[in-house]
């Protein structure tokens, strides 16, 4: 089994921070926990199976439509993952929630908090998208 420095894949993420870092952080927090104690890797490097999953992870965030209003993959109404990733990355959040929430208990609870918020954000612009109507699109213009 090879194994990649975690260094080498995180450098790719984006230099702005907020909310989709956060996000980004706590995926590579489970796929590191899960990559350590599944494949016996060593702390701080990733056999090749996860290094791909978690770039795979990091450029879904980086492409996020919900951007910094992103709930958790578990809550989201829309699943951007292809589906062999998708069961790969449940197979991670299934072993390292729990245990996230007991290594790092306050990192878990303000990642469920905020996962709350996010997700009223993103119903309340549904339901103001839907009141709105055509009128706010700007490609049903009158041109």
């Amino acid at each position: 089994m090879a194994l990649v420095p975690e260094d080498n894949i995180l450098s790719t993420s984006s230099k702005e921070p907020g909310r989709i870092e956060w996000e980004k952080d706590v995926v590579s927090d489970m796929i590191n926990l899960y990559c350590r104690k599944r494949h016996n890797t060593p702390k701080g490097e990733l056999c090749r199976e996860c290094a791909d999953l978690l770039s795979y992870s990091l450029e879904r965030l980086d492409r996020c439509r919900y951007g910094e209003e992103k709930p958790t993959c578990k809550n989201c109404p829309t699943h951007c993952y292809r589906p062999v990733e998708r069961e790969r990355i449940r197979a991670v959040m299934r072993f390292s929630g729990l245990r996230l929430f007991l290594r790092a208990p306050v990192k878990w609870m303000v990642h469920a908090f905020h996962d709350r918020v996010r997700l009223r954000a993103i119903e309340q612009r549904k339901i103001e998208g839907e009141a709105g109507g055509q009128e706010d699109h700007p490609s049903s213009g009158s041109s």
